[in-house]
């Protein structure tokens, strides 16, 4: 009788133990760990490291391109459909990869400009090229970081006072050009980079009184005949300040002015007299 209550107290206390450390295991599997957030964002790295198709225009190699416009630039980028009406940047849409204009992304210096309510605007960009210090293109959707609007891709232009590289002092350049049909350009800036100030000026000028186009018969009536003028204005000027602790007050201003002959961009209608 004795041995049956040894026995059975055995048991009760392998069994105690049993559901005690079973309670440790559990308690330990069932333990909480903070939240672990994992996603996208704008951290700097190298285009191997992306794993992004991506093509970045030096400033130099932009001074070698036969362009007076920023669209006309964008022509000479693979993968990149400029539907341009007139030239010298008058006024064009910018495709990628299928998408369309809507759903193509531009910046300057990291800030979006893309029109809310159409795009056919994206590509009137307040900035002169002799400014530019980069333009960063980006194929194929950046919808993740960027929204919606960047599904076909993202033009990033950099002008020379948002970027932290350059040579110290005053740099300058201007360049005048004539043409046939009154045509006018003209370009310029200035850039200054200091120990705690920076800063940039640039104006450019694309203007014609136009190329006569002859009036053309059609089915229904004669378009009569037009000039398709252009006048192009750009000025714009920026300038950064160190504050210390590694921040820095960036400011950019710009001023944009379009006139130009859209007659008969979209319709063959008498009526349109844009």
């Amino acid at each position: 009788m004795n041995q049956c209550v040894k026995l059975v107290r055995g048991l009760y206390h392998v069994i105690l133990l049993t559901i005690w450390l079973s309670g440790s295991l559990f308690g330990q599997l069932s333990e909480e760990i903070d939240t672990i957030v994992i996603s996208g964002s704008q951290i700097p790295l190298k285009i191997s490291e992306t794993g992004r198709n991506v093509t970045v225009i030096q400033a130099d190699a932009i001074a070698r391109m036969p362009a007076v416009s920023i669209d006309e630039i964008l022509q000479l980028v693979p993968g990149v459909e400029v539907q341009s009406r007139n030239g010298f940047g008058a006024q064009a849409d910018i495709l990628m990869r299928g998408s369309t204009f809507a759903q193509v992304l531009v910046l300057v210096d990291g800030m979006r400009l893309n029109d809310p309510l159409t795009a056919h605007m994206n590509a009137n960009i307040p900035v002169v090229n002799s400014d530019i210090e980069r333009i960063e293109v980006l194929r194929g959707p950046a919808a993740a970081m960027y929204g919606p609007d960047a599904v076909g891709g993202l033009i990033n232009i950099v002008t020379k006072t948002f970027d932290s590289r350059g040579p110290d002092g005053f740099h300058g350049n201007a360049e005048l050009g004539l043409g046939s049909n009154e045509q006018r350009t003209a370009k310029a800036a200035l850039t200054y980079r200091g120990d705690h100030v920076m800063g940039s000026l640039g104006v450019q000028i694309n203007k014609a009184a136009g190329e006569l186009i002859p009036s053309v018969l059609t089915p229904t009536s004669e378009l009569e005949p037009y000039r398709n003028y252009f006048d192009i204005r750009t000025i714009g000027g920026s300038v950064a300040f160190k504050l210390g602790n590694g921040m820095r007050l960036k400011v950019r201003s710009s001023y944009d002015f379009r006139d130009f002959s859209a007659r008969y961009f979209y319709t063959a209608s008498t009526f349109d007299k844009s």
